[in-house]
């Protein structure tokens, strides 16, 4: 057991302001390591487990989430990504990844969570916040 006398102590005030860019990459990476969870236990044969989602926002509970991708008639894969529930365009007017096997996926995945820590989607990631909010309007009181 450690002792108070071996404790290192230091003055330390815990901020008030949280950073919204950071707030935004913070939770998009979150997401997109679900989206990841969610494609390695397929790769492994395994099922989703819907319910086993954590919601880093409302207090833990359990909540559903799907998978960002798809196959098409083809068997090739497409993906969206999303951010809340708008989808990111990361090119004008092409809003999904189409990818061959589900290994793509992974890696697209593991390459939007490096660029999303590396700032590469803040654009992407406010804009698409800032449409969220237009649904969220506050009304004046009369």
């Amino acid at each position: 057991m450690i002792q108070l006398a071996d404790v290192k102590l230091v003055s330390a005030v815990r901020p008030t302001f949280q950073d919204p860019v950071a707030f935004k990459r913070t939770k998009f990476i979150s997401r997109v390591s679900e989206q990841l969870e969610i494609a390695n236990l397929l790769m492994k044969g395994e099922e989703i487990p819907f319910s086993s989602f954590q919601d880093p926002v409302s207090l833990r509970r359990p909540r559903k989430v799907s998978p960002w991708w798809w196959t098409d008639k083809d068997g090739k894969y497409l993906m969206t990504i999303k951010y809340g529930s708008k989808v990111i365009e990361l090119a004008k007017g092409k809003p999904a990844v189409q990818a061959e096997t589900l290994d793509q996926i992974i890696e697209v995945l593991k390459s939007l969570k490096l660029a999303t820590s590396n700032g590469e989607l803040d654009l992407h990631l406010t804009q698409a916040s800032e449409l969220i909010r237009k649904k969220f309007k506050v009304k004046k009181a009369n």
